[in-house]
C-alpha cells in the first residue's frame, strides 16, 4: 500500500513539474511572431514534454494555465482548499513522519491509527487550530508515503518477527552463533582457521 501512494506522489510531482515546463514553452511559443519558422502548436509542445518528461499532461490544461498566468508554478491540488495553511501541514507532515521513524527505532509497539488520531489532533489543536477529524490523519499518512525509508514504517499492527528479532541480536547471542558456526565448518572440514 505504501509503494503504491509513493509512486502516486511520484507520479503527481512528476505531472506538476510537466505542466510548469510546458506552460513556460507555451508562453514562450506565443512570444514568437506568428510567421516565425519554429513557432509550434501547444499539441506539439505538449507532446514533446510528455515525452521528455514520461508523463501524460494535457494540451489542453496546459493552454488553461498559460491563459490563467500560472507560468512557472506548480498546478492548483484539485478539490476544497485545506483547512490548516500550507506551511502547518508540511511541517505536521514532517513531525508525523519522524515520530514514526523514531518510533519504529525504538522498536516499540506502534501506535493504532485511532492513538496516531488522538496525538495529531492533540497537536493541531494546541498550535490553536480547529479541532479536525480523523481523516487527517489518513491524509497525512497518504502525504508522507515518499517521505518514509522504511516500507514497514506505518500506524497499525506491530511487526512481531521485527521486535523479537531486535530482541535477540545482543553481543552474546551473535558471539554463540558465530562461534558455533565456525567450529561445525571447521569440524565437517568445509573449512579451515
Amino acid at each position: 500500500m505504501q509503494r503504491e501512494q509513493t509512486n502516486v506522489i511520484m507520479k503527481t510531482k512528476k505531472e506538476s513539474q510537466a505542466m510548469k515546463m510546458a506552460a513556460l514553452q507555451i508562453q514562450k511559443n506565443e512570444a514568437l511572431p506568428p510567421s516565425h519558422q519554429y513557432k509550434k502548436s501547444t499539441s506539439t509542445i505538449v507532446t514533446e514534454v510528455n515525452k521528455l518528461c514520461d508523463s501524460n499532461i494535457s494540451p489542453k490544461m496546459a493552454a488553461t494555465h498559460v491563459r490563467k498566468g500560472l507560468i512557472d508554478t506548480l498546478p492548483l491540488k484539485r478539490g476544497p482548499g485545506r483547512r490548516l495553511p500550507a506551511a502547518v501541514y508540511n511541517t505536521l507532515k514532517g513531525a508525523y513522519s519522524t515520530y514514526l521513524m523514531l518510533e519504529q527505532a525504538e522498536s516499540k509497539k506502534q501506535l493504532t491509527t485511532k492513538d496516531m488520531a488522538q496525538r495529531v489532533n492533540t497537536c493541531v489543536n494546541h498550535a490553536s487550530h480547529s479541532l479536525t477529524r480523523d481523516d487527517l490523519t489518513g491524509k497525512i499518512r497518504r502525504d508522507t508515503a515518499d517521505l518514509r525509508p522504511f516500507q514497514c514504517c506505518n500506524v497499525g499492527k506491530a511487526n512481531m518477527a521485527e521486535q523479537q528479532r531486535l530482541q535477540w541480536t545482543t553481543h552474546y547471542n551473535l558471539d554463540l552463533w558465530f562461534t558455533t558456526w565456525k567450529s561445525t565448518l571447521v569440524g565437517l572440514v568445509f573449512g579451515r582457521e
